[in-house]
């Protein structure tokens, strides 16, 4: 994603998928913009952010909104305004713009802000991220875990990798969910535990250092070719 400063205070224009950006640092606000009808959509308040941080903030932006795109193509664009009309991407951004802060918390390894700003969001459950080690460990690992409020706690993941750790954490919540509560039948806790896994996963995937979204989309794409030459 391409950049440009636009004065001394920090103000800047950035360029997307489908999507501009332009930050006003008097203002403290991203104006996010349809690129190919020039028109505004939403403006970002970006007061939790760190001043330092938002031009990361901006490509976390841009990365989940791509990330959303393939979700929402089957991993056939990474174009949001392809996807979804002028009316339904102001909705959606404001999810992406809940969903890049979170991953930048998980970026810069700000996982107090992360889990405070997570369990607030989610109520009846208590998520844990954390940077630790153990005595006999000569290097730190990851670990996550989850418990909720109705009797149901999450295996512990550690991992080296951070994306790793959420990425298993956000696997077995799907599974011990689904286990538990056929056997309870209760589809609100369900809903909602699916739900979380799979803004895990995404997060997973926005701070993964090897993923590229466009990357994804033309594996994807070359794996249908394939099958359908055989």
């Amino acid at each position: 994603m391409d950049h440009k400063c636009l004065n001394d205070k920090g103000s800047f224009k950035a360029w997307g998928v489908g999507l501009h950006y332009e930050f006003d640092a008097s203002a403290n606000i991203i104006d996010v913009h349809y690129a190919r009808l020039s028109r505004p959509i939403i403006y970002i308040d970006t007061d939790d952010v760190d001043e330092r941080m938002i031009l990361d903030y901006v490509y976390m932006l841009e990365r989940v909104s791509q990330l959303y795109a393939l979700n929402f193509s089957n991993k056939t664009s990474v174009d949001i305004t392809e996807i979804l009309s002028l009316e339904r991407l102001k909705p959606i951004i404001k999810q992406i713009s809940h969903s890049a802060l979170l991953g930048l918390y998980l970026s810069e390894h700000k996982f107090s802000s992360f889990n405070q700003s997570f369990n607030a969001e989610h109520t009846d459950h208590k998520l844990i991220i954390k940077k630790t080690r153990t005595s006999h460990q000569a290097s730190p690992y990851y670990m996550a875990c989850m418990k909720t409020n109705y009797g149901i706690s999450i295996p512990q993941q550690q991992h080296k990798n951070l994306h790793i750790a959420i990425e298993r954490l956000s696997s077995d919540i799907s599974t011990t969910m689904i286990t538990n509560q056929i056997i309870r039948s209760e589809n609100d806790h369900l809903s909602a535990s699916l739900k979380i896994s799979s803004e895990l996963f995404l997060l997973s995937m926005a701070i993964d250092p090897r993923l590229t979204p466009t990357r994804l989309m033309l594996s994807h794409c070359k794996q249908k070719q394939n099958r359908r030459r055989a």
